[in-house]
């Protein structure tokens, strides 16, 4: 990522009203490969698994299934920032 974008890390739902979590984790795998990508889904027209899998296979780094811990997200979210800093060189 450049110097111009302060984003570490995307957490997104899978079912968004402008944008699905599909099409913005397929934008950010080509704009920012990188960059990693925490899906959640409580479901929809799909149960969450699907979305979840389908969010797995277009790259997301971790899936969450609705509801979950507070804790399950901010481990995810730690872990994330920690690999990406060290694969950085120390840098986030």
């Amino acid at each position: 990522m450049n110097d111009n974008n302060a984003v570490d890390l995307v957490v997104t739902d899978m079912v968004m009203p402008e944008m699905d979590g599909v099409e913005l984790i397929l934008i950010l795998r080509k704009t920012h490969p990188r960059l990693p990508v925490i899906a959640m889904s409580g479901g929809g027209r799909l149960g969450p698994d699907d979305y979840l899998k389908i969010a797995r296979a277009g790259g997301a780094a971790r899936i969450l299934a609705k509801p979950f811990e507070i804790d399950q997200l901010l481990w995810m979210v730690r872990e994330l920032i920690s690999t990406t800093a060290k694969a950085d060189g120390g840098l986030a």
